[in-house]
């Protein structure tokens, strides 16, 4: 699935610029539309072997998340399982350095550039653990 998730790394570029007023003009660049168009070629082998396959890989891990009736239960089981599994000891500090950041965006671009990168995967799969269980490895 790393190569779905590398979607959130564009995103998150391309969002980073468009938030930041002083960044706003590198759309007037050249530089994102080639990276943009670097992406999708690197990316379009994935696109032409799901194309001759009907889609069936994007499917499978579309129904790995696929929508369900809401279930919190899931989302704290999710969590709990990625504390208690992959960081234990790493977890608490991580997250209170990232609430601590958040605060902080606007002093520094840094601040905004990792708030983005870091949350939009999390966001995402935590949003999707609301419905289907996650399992602990997938952020």
């Amino acid at each position: 699935m790393y190569k779905y998730t590398d979607f959130f790394l564009f995103s998150a570029a391309y969002l980073f610029i468009l938030i930041n007023p002083e960044k706003r003009g590198e759309y007037k660049k050249l530089g994102p539309y080639l990276a943009g168009l670097f992406g999708l070629l690197v990316f379009m082998p994935v696109i032409l072997w799901n194309i001759n396959i009907g889609f069936a890989s994007f499917s499978f891990q579309a129904g790995r998340v696929g929508i369900a009736s809401l279930r919190p239960k899931y989302f704290f089981q999710s969590l709990g399982a990625q504390i208690g599994y992959l960081f234990p000891f790493y977890f608490f500090p991580a997250a209170y350095l990232a609430f601590k950041s958040i605060r902080k965006i606007k002093e520094k671009e840094i601040y905004l550039f990792s708030a983005l990168f870091g949350s939009l995967p999390l966001l995402f799969f935590w949003g999707a653990s609301l419905y289907k269980r996650g399992l602990p490895h997938w952020p």
